[in-house]
């Protein structure tokens, strides 16, 4: 039987999938055996504050909480993760029984502390049973082995969303498990092979070839870009290479990999707001209302950055709406968009502005 796993970027809404589809299920009488748990995020009046486990039953339990880990208790990041208080809620609703759906939302760095829990997808995935799960993006650009090992297997079914294409997956995911559970169908064909989504394209990574400690700007896009095969050349591709190249004062020809450290030389890193990668044929007003990066845990890894600067009024705009705290906390400027596109500000107009910008960000008085 095969099983499911869903993936995205944070926060676009892989838990809110699995939710609905489990729901709709439930409604059509299918299946007759479900177990499983979702992690729930936490959140305060500061922003998120953790993660709970929660199980199908809605028995709740704490995963994961900001603070100091104590002695030998696993952290991811701020997060002390609580191992004991996951294994107690997620190992016994973890049954390979024949016929039943599992739901494993989701298996990632912090569940995958657990020893025990690592072994119990393995036994799920390899029993008569079906699993609907949730498996994480690489952050930049670091996989977890495990994901990448449920991801290769000929038996797993990977679907990666947008918070654009969510709901319309979550009734293929629903049309697609409701016959391969005992459901009525409702007129609608079941699965037929590895074609329920279009692949999407992992989103480049943020990249800062300076030396570490040495980032003072973020200039952030507004859309991702796909990674290309040759993750050096990542952001190669962009519109902003005609401005950065003529503040550097780079020469025809010269290699893009010493283009991209004499730009980590004047302390500017390069990322995006929207975490979604742009599709051809994809209109822009529907892009950004996709998921953010993780821009503030990025800011945290990087104390030195006293700036944001953006490419543009979209990019500002789409960070205003997804990370407004993390805004008061940084100076702020907006460049003028370096895309073809802003045909009403003139190339010398941009590169002014942009000069007198990066120039005096990255080397403050």
């Amino acid at each position: 039987m095969p099983h499911i796993f869903i993936t995205g970027q944070p926060g676009v809404g892989k838990t809110t999938l699995v939710r609905s589809v489990v729901e709709r299920l439930r409604d059509a009488q299918a299946p007759q055996k479900l177990y499983g748990f979702y992690t729930e995020e936490l959140r305060g009046p500061g922003g998120r504050t953790g993660f709970d486990v929660v199980t199908i039953e809605g028995e709740r339990g704490p995963l994961a909480r900001i603070g100091n880990p104590k002695k030998g208790e696993p952290a991811v990041g701020k997060y002390a993760v609580d191992v004991a208080s996951f294994e107690r809620l997620a190992l016994p609703q973890m049954k390979p029984t024949p016929g039943a759906l599992v739901v494993v939302d989701e298996v990632g760095k912090m569940e995958l502390f657990s020893k025990a829990f690592s072994s119990a997808v393995t036994e799920l995935l390899d029993s008569p049973c079906l699993v609907l799960g949730t498996i994480p993006v690489p952050k930049y650009g670091r996989t977890i082995p495990q994901v990448e090992t449920i991801k290769a297997r000929p038996d797993v079914e990977v679907l990666q969303i947008t918070k654009g294409s969510r709901d319309g997956m979550a009734d293929k995911v629903f049309q697609d498990l409701l016959p391969l559970l005992g459901g009525r169908s409702r007129g609608v064909e079941g699965r037929r092979g590895h074609t329920a989504g279009v692949p999407v394209p992992e989103p480049c990574p943020p990249m800062f070839q300076g030396l570490p400690g040495t980032a003072r700007v973020l200039l952030l896009g507004h859309t991702s870009s796909p990674l290309p095969s040759d993750p050096s050349m990542a952001y190669s591709e962009r519109s902003m290479w005609k401005i950065l190249d003529n503040l550097i004062g780079a020469q025809p020809g010269e290699p893009y990999a010493e283009r991209t450290a004499r730009v980590g030389q004047l302390g500017v890193a390069l990322w995006d707001v929207v975490a979604d990668v742009h599709l051809a044929g994809q209109r822009s007003a529907k892009r950004h209302r996709g998921a953010p990066n993780d821009i503030p845990d990025w800011l945290e890894r990087n104390p030195g950055v006293h700036t944001i600067a953006f490419n543009g009024a979209k990019a500002a705009e789409a960070a205003k709406e997804f990370m407004p705290d993390t805004l008061q906390r940084y100076r702020t400027v907006v460049l003028p968009s370096s895309s073809s596109s802003n045909s009403r500000t003139r190339l010398s107009d941009k590169l002014t502005a942009w000069r007198e910008a990066l120039g005096e960000l990255s080397h403050p008085a």
